[in-house]
């Protein structure tokens, strides 16, 4: 009986310990850009833009040499492209992150193809559009944002390419870049285990280490010698 005690309690405790992350890229579905020349395209071999640092795209299906990917969200100003990323600069996440999509918005000042009123003042000459920003690319020596919104003439929303700066943005921190695998690996929550979790292990082990003592005490326990005399 007592020996069944040990493996007994040590079924007990080990349970507690927190499961490994299963390491898929199909199960969540994400994959995160860690390189600021990763492409997105159209179809494979026609870049659009080139896809904000740090942030991710969802995998839709994988390819040897491409997958097929989508990236941002329906709202305003924002809407779910489809496209194709290179595998080879994807690293998939064993996580669903909780910021995947940059969320970056640009304004643009137009002049309205007008001529200046009779009255000496242009006050609706200039009108602003506001887009959201998915990426840049360059051309020329100029740089072009890819942007998503409506046409502030036609009213009608789309995406088009507005000639411009690259707007700061903060980069997605749920992760190291720093510690990326080679290309194509998976990058795992930073998550670890919580002071709870060592708490738990540490009395666990102790309480099994104390378990063995007295199990053994019990076993070589001296017996009182009976004399011949």
């Amino acid at each position: 009986m007592k020996q069944l005690l040990l493996p007994l309690l040590a079924a007990l405790v080990f349970p507690m310990l927190p499961a490994a992350l299963p390491v898929s890229a199909a199960e969540s579905g994400y994959a995160v850009v860690l390189t600021e020349d990763t492409w997105f395209y159209a179809s494979p071999g026609e870049p659009l833009f080139l896809l904000p640092y740090t942030y991710c795209v969802r995998v839709v299906e994988e390819g040897e040499e491409y997958c097929a990917v989508e990236y941002g969200e329906n709202g305003e100003n924002s809407c779910v492209i489809a496209g194709y990323c290179r595998r080879e600069k994807l690293h998939f996440l064993d996580f669903v992150p909780e910021n995947a999509f940059l969320k970056k918005q640009v304004t643009v000042t137009y002049e309205a193809p007008l001529p200046p009123s009779p009255f000496g003042e242009d006050l609706f000459r200039k009108a602003e559009a506001t887009f959201g920003y998915y990426g840049a690319r360059y051309a020329e020596g100029e740089c072009y944002l890819y942007v998503y919104g409506k046409d502030p003439v036609s009213g009608q929303a789309g995406f088009a390419y507005l000639k411009g700066e690259i707007p700061a943005f903060g980069l997605n921190e749920q992760y190291l870049p720093a510690s990326a695998p080679a290309a194509g690996g998976s990058v795992q929550s930073s998550g670890g285990l919580t002071p709870a979790h060592i708490v738990v292990i540490v009395i666990g082990c102790l309480a099994v280490v104390v378990l063995a003592v007295l199990l053994l005490r019990g076993k070589t326990a001296p017996r009182e010698e009976v004399s011949d005399f």
